[in-house]
């Protein structure tokens, strides 16, 4: 009995991997995911949400830290920022989901919006306002929330998906 459900963890751990590397690769090429008024979702924060959401606090802590990586490698803005701003938020959602949230599509458009929303806030602060780029504003408002917005819409299909498989991986 305790080596199925090991099996079972195994499974979903590779599972949360492929995710991750397929929605990065959606992320970083070039023309490969449509974009919504010049703008991509945020494909990486998804699944860390979701995970987080799913596994807790250190798998979505560990997530959070693999799929920042990820973007740090194909950024060329400060090393090491989106891995911890992602394993913030991938803790975060974690701790919040086991002690004052269930694990719902509300919870998760609320959490992923909110995370999403901190997360384009913190970017445009540290590489828009602080560095003295012209039209900050214009910027925040004209990419980011748009962002933000896709990212919340995308977060249904993902979420639901993810949890059908959790479910019968469960089973």
């Amino acid at each position: 009995m305790r080596r199925e459900n090991n099996s079972g963890s195994i499974f979903r751990y590779i599972a949360h991997c492929l995710l991750l590397l397929v929605c990065y690769l959606l992320e970083v090429t070039p023309n490969l995911f449509p974009t919504f008024f010049g703008t991509l979702p945020n494909l990486i924060m998804i699944v860390v949400v979701c995970i987080a959401m799913f596994e807790k606090d250190l798998a979505g802590a560990i997530f959070g830290l693999a799929g920042g990586l990820l973007l740090d490698v194909t950024s060329i803005q400060l090393p090491g920022f989106n891995a911890i701003i992602l394993l913030i938020i991938g803790c975060a959602v974690g701790l919040i989901v086991s002690n004052l949230l269930k694990n719902t599509l509300s919870s998760a458009l609320l959490l992923c919006g909110g995370a999403a929303l901190i997360y384009n806030i913190i970017y445009w602060l540290a590489f828009y306002v602080f560095r003295g780029v012209e039209h900050a504003m214009y910027y925040f408002v004209r990419y980011m929330i748009i962002e933000v917005l896709y990212t919340i819409i995308l977060l249904i299909p993902i979420y639901l998906i993810m949890r059908k498989i959790l479910k019968s991986a469960k089973a």
